[in-house]
């Protein structure tokens, strides 16, 4: 929470909110959010690359043995970048907020293990040792398992209220759509190839990149209209999950021709690939962009476009891939009917998996309207109170006045010579006339009382708090959000404005500034005065550092209404707190006034005081 200076991207009515559907609007995004890495180590990280990429080319050049190849396949186009990405990932694993923290956790064991591994191959290169094709594509297949479980866990932080489920198996029907067809053609020559050692775990790691390349591509969506750093990790995940596929590719080729292609092409993409990991962390956001929590349940159901899609082009291509292959491999029709089978089973637990998601999402949207609906019964509750109070506030005035004349009436002496008798009867019959309108009245105010005198009376300030609160963030991502107001707690008309003026201004802070996940309002009392808190785990701010306050002012103002004062405590990252203490705030708590010691706050003529209840 926190008050920043207005500018064109949004005034104090909170214009820069992004419209959504049903004519809501959602919470004004900040410019940009701020990342765990400066610039600064980001430019190191571009010139080390723009410096070495050459030298992995020139060394390419030279490679004329697969010894070399791989001694500068470890080294050079991979050792260069991974062990720098070591460091960034290892801060970014304790500095990220949370859930984060696990992805960067789970790419750091990962890279850890591709380290290890170009460790082990140099070593096997000196030695003429060569482990076993099983060991190769284990290693790898481990290493992409870690590297694809943090990509997940990144996802699903910012997929809102949709399945993982549902995106894990359009994700598996995404790769046996791309693979089926190429493992029918290549796959025979993948496995027996001389070199298979190399060429069976690059086609592992490219399988791997096919899924990085769905999920990626998937971030992506859900953080768009975000902050520019949550689109830029999705941007260059994309980048790193495509150069990592085409690179994939051109290992298994290399590996199934003998290393006889070029080595340097290669070789240089390799280290783009691996250049583009080292760049990862360093684009870490410094928090959690909501992604689809933005929105509200309805807007989240997803369409079925997908799936259809990989039926539509997989399965043809599929079919004419067995077509062609059929003569060749005898068992190409088979393996083709497999791979429709499970890619109809798959599709029938996706449409199963999604509607289970879509009812999860309309029962989000029943909660909500059962909740707006007991919260516009308590609002039209408090209307009719209000009417209630009105209509009784003003016959207790006409009821003192007729009570303050008849008063008058009895006690006069004005007694006109010549006309006594005449007087006093006049002063009888007007006298019982006001008494009777004066009883009249009292009837009258007892007939106006609400209904539900029982009804606690802190709900008659809570309610439209509650009400606010709904307003500001509709069906959008709202905090959790907890309301305290003092059950015994009884304020007059001006001190409950003042209260809620207060409130208001600073929910809304919250609102436009904080991104918060939890807000408390409390109303109590304290002592002789009123205290109320609104407190806030946002992003927080420096109240020193703000040129200008118009919303803490307003707040200031409202409390120097109501003969209090106001503090702010803040600072970046850290949430916001703003307690006002209205009426006598330096008054010891045993002399409060008011029923059970509570205080009746009246601000009257200019004036704040205690009354007795």
């Amino acid at each position: 929470m926190g008050t920043t200076p207005v500018s064109a991207r949004g005034g104090e009515d909170g214009s820069a909110g992004h419209q959504l559907p049903g004519g809501r609007r959602a919470a004004p995004a900040p410019a940009g959010a701020p990342r765990l890495f400066r610039t600064g180590p980001r430019r190191a990280a571009l010139v080390w690359v723009a410096a070495t990429l050459p030298l992995v080319v020139v060394a390419g050049l030279l490679t004329r043995t697969v010894d070399q190849y791989m001694v500068v396949f470890a080294v050079l186009a991979s050792g260069l970048y991974t062990t720098p990405a070591l460091l960034g990932l290892w801060l970014a694993a304790k500095r990220a907020p949370h859930p984060d923290t696990w992805c960067w956790r789970l790419w750091l064991v990962a890279v850890g293990v591709m380290y290890a591994t170009g460790c082990a191959m140099v070593l096997g290169t000196i030695t003429d040792i060569r482990t076993s094709v099983a060991v190769n594509a284990a290693v790898i297949a481990l290493t992409s398992l870690l590297l694809m479980a943090g990509v997940v866990v990144m996802v699903r932080s910012r997929s809102g209220r949709r399945a993982t489920s549902v995106d894990l198996i359009e994700s598996a029907m995404s790769v046996i759509v791309v693979v089926a067809p190429a493992a029918l053609v290549w796959g025979d020559e993948v496995v027996h190839a001389d070199d298979a050692w190399y060429a069976v775990p690059a086609a592992v790691a490219t399988t791997a990149m096919v899924f990085g390349t769905y999920w990626a591509v998937l971030l992506f969506v859900r953080v768009r209209g975000e902050s520019r750093s949550s689109r830029m990790i999705a941007t260059v995940g994309i980048a790193l999950t495509t150069s990592g596929l085409v690179n994939g590719t051109g290992q298994i080729a290399q590996g199934v021709t003998g290393f006889a292609l070029p080595a340097a092409p290669l070789l240089g993409l390799q280290a783009v690939c691996m250049s583009l990991l080292l760049f990862v962390p360093l684009f870490v956001p410094g928090r959690i962009s909501p992604g689809l929590d933005r929105l509200p349940p309805h807007v989240q159901v997803r369409g079925a476009w997908l799936p259809a899609a990989l039926m539509l082009v997989g399965m043809p291509a599929l079919v004419l891939v067995t077509l062609a292959q059929r003569h060749e491999h005898a068992w190409a029709p088979l393996y083709s009917l497999g791979v429709a089978a499970v890619l109809l089973v798959l599709g029938s637990l996706r449409q199963l998996a999604a509607a289970s998601e879509t009812r999860r999402l309309h029962r989000r949207i029943e909660e909500a309207a059962e909740t707006r609906r007991e919260l516009l019964a308590q609002v039209m509750q408090r209307s009719d109170d209000e009417r209630h109070r009105v209509a009784a506030q003003l016959h207790e005035q006409a009821v003192s006045a007729y009570s303050t004349f008849v008063s008058f009436i009895q006690t006069s002496t004005l007694t006109p010579a010549g006309g006594g008798g005449t007087v006093a009867g006049a002063s009888a019959l007007v006298r019982d006339g006001l008494r009777e309108q004066a009883e009249s009245l009292r009837r009258l105010m007892l007939a106006v009382q609400p209904l539900e005198v029982d009804r606690p009376r802190a709900q008659s300030l809570s309610a439209p708090i509650h009400a606010y609160l709904e307003g500001l963030y509709g069906d959008g991502a709202a905090p959790t959000r907890v309301v305290m107001v003092d059950g015994d707690l009884v304020l007059d008309w001006a001190t409950e404005t003042v209260v809620l003026r207060i409130v208001q201004e600073a929910v809304r802070n919250v609102w436009r500034h904080s991104r918060a996940t939890r807000i408390e309002v409390s109303v109590r009392a304290s002592g002789r005065a009123v205290e109320v808190v609104i407190a806030d785990d946002g992003l927080g701010f420096d109240p020193s550092a703000l040129l200008f306050e118009s919303g803490i002012a307003a707040m200031r103002s409202f409390a120097v209404l109501g003969h209090g004062v106001l503090e702010v405590d803040s600072a970046p990252g850290a949430g916001t707190r703003v307690t006002a203490r209205l009426g006598d705030p330096g008054a010891p708590a045993d002399e409060a006034g008011g029923e059970a010691g509570r205080p009746k706050l009246r601000l009257l003529q200019g004036a704040a005081s205690v009354g007795e209840a």
